[in-house]
């Protein structure tokens, strides 16, 4: 699966890391626009999402929180990042 980023306004992307190995924690921030959460959907996909999206007004993603539901459920507000555990820098 490659990186995607899931819009606010569905317009959905392929990314990949500056350095073709993982996100840095910078890459993560600019895509979430901040502060981000890690948010494990099965044994290698993770979404990654602005932690502080509601309460800073970012708009609603529906397509994202339909994921988040359906995995472990809650709202998720702003552009979020779908990727393989691999990518992601623990």
């Amino acid at each position: 699966m490659e990186s995607q980023v899931l819009t606010t306004a569905g317009v959905n992307y392929n990314i990949q890391p500056e350095n073709k190995k993982n996100f840095r924690f910078d890459e993560l921030e600019s895509i979430v626009k901040g502060s981000y959460r890690i948010h494990q959907l099965s044994s290698s996909q993770f979404m990654v999402y602005n932690c502080d999206g509601k309460r800073k007004g970012l708009p609603l993603n529906p397509h994202a929180t339909l994921i988040a539901v359906v995995a472990k459920g809650g709202q998720i507000f702003g552009d979020v990042l779908l990727c393989e555990k691999h990518h992601i820098v623990q």
